[in-house]
C-alpha cells in the first residue's frame, strides 16, 4: 500500500489518478512540489510505470531542479533504483528542446550547426533576460557547438 504521508484529499487523488495526464494548480506553498514527487512515485511503485514515461513540466528551472532533487531523494529512500534522467522533468522551453532532439529525424528540421544555434538561442532566450550566469551558459554551449563543427569564428551575444 503507498505511503500517502501528509497528503490532504485533493492531493492524494492527484498522486493516485492514472487516468490521463494531471494539471496541478495551487497558491504559493501548497504543495504542489510535494503531490507532483509522489506522484511520479506513486507511478514508478504503484503503476509501474517507466521514468521516460513520465513527464512533468513547471515554469521555472528552479522548480524543475527542486522536482529532480526531491524525486531522486524519494527514490533513493525507498531503495527505488531509477534513471532519473530518463524522466522528462524540466521547464516548458527545455522540454521542447529535449523532445526536438529527441524526434529530429521524424521533423523537416536540418541537424545543422546553424540551426542548433539558432534553435537554443531561442528556447532560452526567455530564460536567460536577467540572468548573466545562464548568458554564460548559453555563450558557451553555441560557441562549443560552432567550433565543434569545424567553425573558427566565434559566436557573439551580447544582453540587451
Amino acid at each position: 500500500m503507498f505511503d500517502f504521508g501528509n497528503a490532504n484529499d485533493g492531493q492524494r487523488q492527484a498522486i493516485s489518478t492514472t487516468e490521463g495526464p494531471v494539471l496541478i494548480t495551487a497558491g504559493p506553498g501548497t504543495g504542489k512540489t510535494y503531490t507532483l514527487v509522489q506522484r511520479a512515485i506513486y507511478l514508478i511503485e504503484e503503476q509501474g510505470v517507466k521514468p521516460e514515461e513520465i513527464f512533468i513540466a513547471t515554469f521555472t528551472e528552479k522548480a524543475a531542479k527542486e522536482l529532480i532533487t526531491r524525486i531522486t531523494n524519494e527514490l533513493t529512500s525507498r531503495n527505488i533504483t531509477v534513471n532519473v534522467n530518463e524522466m522528462y522533468v524540466g521547464t516548458f522551453h527545455s522540454l521542447c528542446l529535449r523532445i526536438i532532439k529527441d524526434h529530429l529525424e521524424y521533423t523537416r528540421l536540418k541537424k545543422t550547426t546553424d540551426f542548433w544555434i539558432h534553435l537554443i538561442s531561442s528556447i532560452w532566450f526567455l530564460e536567460i533576460s536577467t540572468n548573466s550566469e545562464r548568458f554564460l551558459e548559453l555563450k558557451m554551449l553555441c560557441q562549443r557547438v560552432a567550433l565543434g563543427n569545424g567553425r573558427r569564428q566565434s559566436v557573439n551575444f551580447q544582453i540587451i
